[in-house]
């Protein structure tokens, strides 16, 4: 997922000379307030994926009813705030490689990996959902997804460099052996992913299929928009805004059925939804990552933008719920926008907190655990699936207790596991497509 890491070079007024020591490593500089929202997200989804296995929550703690067209709960917000919050992402993880002059047939290929990456990772899941049938293929019972989620995170641990310093993996005692480990994990992981497609058969004893791309697929394909948008555009935020209206506005056309019938990968992509109105939920965010990376601007005035955004934001869902209403599942523009708006809202008040107040260490949970969301998604399900293959039923009697038992323990899991992830950030586990 995108990064929100900068690197301020320091450069030299001259080179080095004979004798003198060299130039200092560049050194990375967060914007925590980014971090902060992240991981804000990041715990609240952990946590409503668990809870709804919890009996008798209350209906304000489940996604409002699919068939409903008008309405959501803050469980709704959540994937839509991620949207948002890769937007904002985009920006700054792509600072660095312009300021050194990266080519942009090069970005565009940063950008078509990653996308890959996340499609590829949200197939896998989506099939682990529905399958396989363990009769067919001979295993136990959830320890092909236990492997899926094992080999996911295998597969994206960061390569350390020269530039790695104490964020280097430390999974060998060598640091000149350590990127050539790191390699071979990758390696058997990618393999295990190929070796998971060929056993793979459902209850019908047919192989993987897509019947749709997942949570993480979805973001990938707002995140391809997304950054597409940026990289073009990224010289006027007004072009941006407007570009966030026409993909708001490609689904608006995708409600004629006929108009998009033609075009490729029609049966595999919903343009209205996929590559138009959760895209715009991501270009929103785009925006707001202008205006935090924008120099010119105080600190001030960046949050009175911020906030008129968030304005922007909230009009145009209000302008757009007549017509469509507010629907997770369908995407709706008032949902997209909804999200999008509470979402700026919540940067503009951690950013009060954590940027201008200098409120860190309350806030770290979120400040560190959002530097490292993959691992962190990644984790929970691997413990599941694993107590489940290995038959432990005290973490499902948990959720039967009691209705407080059982959101008690889908807090302390969410709070668990974002801590881990910060655990792993700091021992170079952080995972990066």
């Amino acid at each position: 997922m995108p990064d929100s890491t900068v690197v301020v070079v320091e450069r030299a007024d001259r080179p080095a000379q004979l004798g003198e020591s060299p130039p200092l490593p560049p050194r990375p500089a967060r914007y925590l307030s980014v971090d902060a929202v992240r991981g804000v997200v990041m715990f609240v989804m952990l946590y409503v994926n668990d809870v709804a296995g919890v009996r008798g929550v209350p209906w304000w703690m489940k996604h409002y009813h699919p068939e409903t067209a008008n309405g959501m709960t803050f469980v709704d917000w959540v994937f839509g705030g991620f949207l948002f919050i890769v937007g904002v992402s985009i920006p700054i993880a792509f600072a660095n490689r312009i300021a050194r002059g990266t080519s942009l047939p090069r970005l565009l290929g940063h950008v078509l990996l990653r996308t890959a990456a996340l499609l590829m990772l949200g197939v896998f899941m989506v099939n682990g959902e529905t399958g396989p049938d363990p009769k067919r293929i001979g295993w136990p019972d959830h320890l092909w997804e236990t492997l899926v989620y094992f080999f996911a995170i295998l597969a994206f641990l960061p390569v350390p460099s020269k530039h790695s310093g104490r964020a280097a993996i430390r999974l060998s005692s060598s640091k000149s052996g350590a990127p050539v480990f790191v390699r071979i994990l990758r390696a058997c992981a990618f393999a295990g992913f190929i070796c998971l497609a060929l056993v793979y058969r459902d209850d019908h004893g047919q192989v993987m299929q897509t019947s749709w791309w997942g949570i993480l697929g979805l973001i990938g394909w707002a995140y391809l928009v997304a950054s597409v948008v940026y990289l073009l555009l990224r010289r006027s935020r007004t072009a941006l805004l407007l570009a966030m209206g026409a993909l708001l506005a490609v689904f608006v056309l995708d409600q004629n059925k006929d108009f998009f019938g033609g075009w490729p990968l029609h049966g595999h992509v919903d343009y209205g939804t996929m590559l138009g109105s959760q895209a715009a939920i991501s270009v929103a965010g785009v925006v707001l990552g202008t205006l935090i990376l924008d120099p010119k601007l105080t600190s001030g005035r960046r949050l009175i933008w911020a906030g008129a955004l968030t304005v922007l934001f909230a009009l145009i869902a209000i302008a757009m719920y007549r017509s469509w209403g507010i629907n997770k599942n369908d995407a709706t523009p008032a949902w997209c926008m909804i999200c999008a708006a509470i979402t700026c809202a919540l940067w503009i008040v951690l950013s009060l907190l954590v940027d201008a107040g200098g409120i860190v260490r309350p806030l770290r949970l979120f400040t560190e655990g959002g530097q490292n969301v993959l691992f962190a998604y990644l984790v929970m399900p691997l413990f599941l699936h694993f107590i489940w293959w290995r038959g432990y039923e005290w973490y499902g009697h948990v959720g039967r207790i009691s209705v407080g038992a059982g959101i008690t323990r889908s807090l302390m899991m969410a709070a668990l596991v974002l801590w881990l992830a910060g655990i792993a950030k700091d021992r170079g586990m952080r995972l990066r497509l």
